[in-house]
């Protein structure tokens, strides 16, 4: 379950850091994807299935200029994407 998720973060993280748009239906298709998938087949030990599983992606964007004397200096952006995943089981 950590690696699939990893690898999803991975994956959204890159797409971001190469400055493709990123295509929300299908970010959304992947993780109603792979929640549908967990729900399924995920099982620790004797621990009973989840019945919720709840994935938060937040992306962030952001941009900076640094000038002196109305002189451009220094201009940097990023993006970053937190993942948070929360499983219920009882």
């Amino acid at each position: 379950m950590k690696t699939i998720l990893t690898i999803m973060l991975l994956s959204i993280a890159s797409l971001t850091a190469y400055g493709q748009e990123l295509n929300e239906e299908m970010i959304l298709s992947a993780m109603d994807a792979e929640q549908q998938r967990s729900i399924r087949n995920l099982k620790l030990g004797d621990l009973a299935r989840p019945y919720h599983i709840e994935y938060f992606l937040q992306i962030r964007r952001s941009a900076s200029v640094h000038s002196v004397l109305g002189t451009v200096e220094d201009i940097d952006s990023g993006t970053t994407a937190t993942l948070t995943v929360r499983v219920r089981v009882g």
